[in-house]
């Protein structure tokens, strides 16, 4: 008997029916993997490396999805620089029509993306959003 059945010898484990899982190495980025299954050849459970198919309408509306969110923050950082600030101030109206322009720019170029490869590829970078929140940053 054992009170502990994972310290039980390997051997045993596998007459009860108990077998090593084995997960392969993949990209996630561009690789998923199958059902898991039991590999007789092999005596583990494993899975199968697959291609992920990407669709390209669904990669936009990802990015847009994406894009989305960080709008929203760049919504919430005027509100609080015009309720601070006031609507009078011509910097503040600077920083809000250039951020309204890369919005316009962003949602473009997301848009006129034709190929897969070049939507997958597309980020929201980084340092561009951290631009655009310095942008506001004397205002609030």
């Amino acid at each position: 008997n054992y009170l502990n059945f994972s310290a039980a010898p390997v051997s045993l484990q596998q007459q009860e029916g108990f077998f090593e899982v084995v997960t392969p190495e993949y990209d996630p980025e561009t690789e998923g993997l199958s059902e898991l299954y039991f590999s007789a050849a092999a005596g583990v459970f494993t899975y199968d490396v697959v291609q992920r198919v990407f669709d390209l309408e669904e990669l936009r509306a990802q990015r847009l999805s994406e894009f989305s969110a960080v709008l929203d923050q760049f919504a919430v950082l005027i509100t609080k620089a015009r309720l601070i600030t006031g609507d009078d101030d011509p910097a503040l109206n600077a920083a809000i029509a250039q951020t309204r322009q890369m919005r316009v720019d962003t949602l473009a170029a997301i848009r006129a993306i034709d190929n897969v490869e070049a939507m997958r590829a597309f980020r929201i970078r980084k340092e561009d959003v951290d631009y655009f929140k310095g942008l506001f940053e004397p205002f609030i």
